[in-house]
């Protein structure tokens, strides 16, 4: 099931769709001209939570990730996980510490994030920051 808009209120079904560059092509049911397609660009698309895909041990969602509290190895606080970006190497940390500055952290398990605790909301990173 997928919702479009802003506020997830129009279920529709996907017919079919991939991958395509940094978007998705989709066909939807009940979309069936070029007119009625164009309206739906670059509308958000909602799921639902039971909805997603069944992860392994060290796979997470972003959404899961969003405000964990994040720590250096030595139990020093960095900050707070405030976004996630995706680059061409690997996806990267955006972790705002209590002056408000960010810190970018690249997103590799086992070599930069050792341990994500989401009972916990914490994150131990092996990673130097430069206060």
């Amino acid at each position: 099931r997928w919702y479009l808009g802003r506020d997830a209120d129009c279920e529709i079904k996907l017919e079919n769709g991939r991958s395509h560059n940094d978007g998705v092509i989709a066909k939807l049911a009940g979309i069936d001209d070029r007119d009625q397609a164009v309206s739906l660009l670059e509308k958000e698309i909602w799921v639902e939570q039971d909805d997603l895909p069944k992860l392994t041990a060290d796979e997470y969602y972003w959404y899961q990730l969003i405000g964990l509290q994040v720590f250096d190895t030595s139990k020093n606080t960095i900050g707070t996980l405030v976004r996630l970006m995706e680059t061409g190497a690997n996806d990267v940390m955006v972790v705002r510490d209590e002056k408000g500055a960010e810190h970018l952290i690249p997103y590799v398990m086992r070599q930069v994030i050792k341990k994500v605790n989401l009972d916990n909301k914490t994150m131990i990173v092996d990673w130097d920051i430069e206060y």
